[in-house]
């Protein structure tokens, strides 16, 4: 409860500071959440959104609303203090447009602390803002392999089971075949006693 009312503090802060608009990233799902957003009315080109809570990701990606811009460039900032600098250099236009997933350095989930970014005025229009919204993509590769992991055992117990089964079965079979044998054996040997 302490860490939540925190967190509900640093957002107000964060609000209060600028016009971004950070998105608390609560679920670790595999797929792609909404990381922040922010207008941006073409007087600056440049802005920053933190990103808060649950958050690794493995790609990004821009999605602009209202009017088009251009994302020049971004700087993904790492908890670890390390940073990647990614040209982007793609006009991006409203209506459900978003650039191409942007795949972070590692290879893997990497924990984000910030993300600033440059971008330029594709069409200035008359008191025209454009909303820029910055998705993640989850993974999950841990997650995946825990989960696979367990699938594996259960198929291994699966397979077990129905080895054991067959074995069980062909069992039966080589001792039906056994008593059949032994009978029949019994019989002739009981035959040439009596003779």
């Amino acid at each position: 409860m302490k860490r939540l009312s925190i967190l509900v503090t640093v957002l107000a802060l964060c609000g209060s500071a600028s016009a971004q608009k950070p998105a608390i990233v609560a679920s670790d799902k595999t797929g792609w959440h909404k990381i922040g957003e922010t207008s941006v009315d073409f007087t600056r080109e440049e802005d920053e959104v933190a990103v808060l809570a649950a958050d690794r990701f493995a790609y990004l990606k821009f999605k602009v609303a209202n009017a088009p811009v251009e994302i020049i460039d971004i700087d993904v900032i790492f908890e670890q203090g390390d940073k990647q600098n990614i040209r982007i250099g793609t006009a991006i236009k409203p209506e459900g447009s978003e650039s191409r997933p942007i795949d972070l350095k590692g290879g893997a989930e990497r924990e984000i602390k910030r993300i600033a970014f440059r971008y330029r005025t594709v069409e200035k229009g008359q008191n025209q803002k454009a909303r820029i919204e910055i998705w993640g993509k989850k993974t999950n590769p841990d997650k995946e392999t825990k989960d696979q992991k367990k699938d594996d055992v259960r198929d291994g117990a699966r397979e077990a089971k129905s080895d054991v089964k067959e074995a069980g079965k062909e069992m039966k079979k080589e001792s039906r075949e056994v008593k059949k044998e032994t009978k029949k054996e019994m019989k002739e040997a009981k035959k040439d006693m009596q003779n």
